[in-house]
């Protein structure tokens, strides 16, 4: 199952798909939330969603469907939940 996430704001509408990012590009983003809010679990418990700033949600859902897509592959072997390759026709090469 693929994880997409559509974050609509001033800028306009701006959609994220986790399967197409790389391993390295999950655990860069994780590493630099991790550095500038601690732990997870810690900015989980300090946010409140009546007077934490709405960036702060933003950061929330990204924070948590990198660590969802980062287990998924774990489970998966490492690779996507979904193929992100197109796929090929099955009459590739046969003549009409």
């Amino acid at each position: 199952m693929s994880r997409i996430v559509v974050i609509s704001g001033t800028e306009g509408e701006r959609r994220i798909d986790y399967s197409v990012l790389t391993a390295r590009e999950i655990d860069r983003r994780l590493r630099a939330y991790q550095r500038q809010h601690g732990s997870f679990r810690k900015f989980l418990y300090s946010y409140d969603c009546e007077s934490s700033p709405p960036e702060d949600s933003v950061i929330l859902i990204d924070w948590e469907s990198l660590l969802a897509e980062r287990k998924e592959r774990k489970q998966n072997g490492g690779r996507p939940a979904v193929s992100t390759r197109k796929k090929r026709s099955k009459n590739r090469g046969v003549a009409e």
